[in-house]
């Protein structure tokens, strides 16, 4: 993979991200900077973003309930603790091959308000215990929530 790429998302996989977000905020002066939580009849799932200054790497911590919950099962299968990291690359084309050369590696899109979109790569690399998501990096600033939602809502992992 390329050097040219950003930290920007830290994912913690927690039994409640609420609780562990108040904990961040009171023990460790956090805040919280943006949420997304999708409820449906058979699932719950929870990310809030935590962070210690106006510049990234933030934490995410993400939780669920519920069988159709990703990170409910990523917590089943892993237990708890630090399975995701987020970069922004300048160099996407160059990562993506890097990781196909590889055969790892699942496609995505980050949509963004103004409907242009971020493409994405998710790619579970099993030695290190992490899923490593690479967003080719934004000509925009309002790239965060979007990409909050994609993280929530995705189908994968690894």
């Amino acid at each position: 993979m390329s050097a040219n790429k950003t930290l920007v998302l830290l994912g913690v996989y927690v039994e409640d991200a609420v609780a562990t977000a108040r904990d961040y905020e009171e023990r460790l002066s956090m805040r919280r900077i943006a949420e997304h939580f999708i409820r449906t009849e058979s699932a719950t799932s929870e990310c809030i973003i935590m962070a210690g200054s106006d510049e990234p790497p933030w934490v995410v911590i993400f939780s669920g309930q519920g069988k159709e919950s990703i990170a409910a099962r990523i917590v089943a299968e892993r237990g708890v603790g630090l399975h995701r990291l987020v970069y922004l690359t300048a160099e996407y084309d160059r990562d993506l091959a890097w990781l196909r050369g590889r055969n790892l590696g699942r496609d995505g899109l980050v949509t963004l308000a103004d409907q242009s979109s971020l493409r994405r790569v998710s790619a579970p690399l099993s030695e290190l215990g992490v899923i490593v998501d690479l967003v080719e990096k934004p000509g925009t600033e309002h790239w965060l929530m979007p990409l909050l939602r994609s993280l929530g809502c995705d189908a994968h992992y690894g």
